[in-house]
């Protein structure tokens, strides 16, 4: 693929994608997505298999034994740009539309033990008063 088809390709996909949590390389045929809480790549690919958008955990092209809970997204596959431009907004729907909330309603669920935690660690120490030295 041409250098300049690549560049055209990542333009248009940071036009669509603008600052959603994506990076790249603007010459790469690929962009990353680095995934929020509690969120795991393998899971994440899997959803979006099942909803035809292609894409690959980073922890098949990692060379550490630890991954970072990312997928990377393909802009230089043999397919039109055309093409491109009608699947990249169906993938920003789906985040819109599953990924945000479970990332939304996890970290409600996140502040509201940490408030409980909180709370019994003021009773603890009501209950529990130190002696002034």
């Amino acid at each position: 693929m041409l250098r300049a088809e690549i560049r055209r390709r990542n333009r248009m996909a940071h036009s669509i994608l603008g600052a959603s949590g994506f990076i790249g390389d603007p010459v790469a045929p690929h962009l990353w997505l680095m995934l929020p809480e509690p969120w795991r790549a393998d899971d994440f690919v899997t959803a979006a298999r099942h909803r035809g958008v292609g894409i690959v955990p980073a922890a098949a092209f990692a060379v550490a034994r630890q991954a970072p809970e990312a997928a990377r997204i393909c802009l230089g596959a043999q397919t039109t740009a055309e093409r491109l431009e009608r699947e990249i907004p169906e993938f920003i729907k789906y985040l819109n539309d599953e990924v945000v909330p479970a990332v939304r309603s996890q970290s409600t669920k996140a502040l509201r033990v940490a408030a409980q935690k909180l709370a019994e660690f003021a009773d603890y120490m009501e209950q529990h008063p130190t002696q002034p030295k």
